[in-house]
């Protein structure tokens, strides 16, 4: 990781007691955006959406401790974002 502003940690993958990890930052070789880890932060996955950019506005992040992961990005007055897998 080079650079976290928001983390959250959310409800473990099914089949495990690790916490999702979900960052809003800047992974080395990866970029800026989205990411999460299941690995306690060995490997990230991007999980930003190209087609729904959030900017630079975002200023707080939450995960779901009930369903795997559902995250939510709160941002400086253009909403509230959220993902969850398909």
């Amino acid at each position: 990781m080079e650079k976290a502003y928001l983390f959250a940690f959310g409800k473990p993958q099914t089949g495990s007691t690790i916490p999702a990890l979900y960052l809003y930052g800047k992974i080395i070789g990866m970029g800026g955006g989205i990411f999460r880890s299941l690995d306690r932060g060995q490997t990230w996955t991007n999980i930003s959406n190209p087609l729904h950019p959030i900017g630079n506005v975002p200023n707080v992040m939450e995960a779901s401790r009930q369903q795997f992961g559902l995250v939510f990005i709160g941002t400086d007055g253009k909403g509230i974002y959220y993902g969850k897998p398909n």
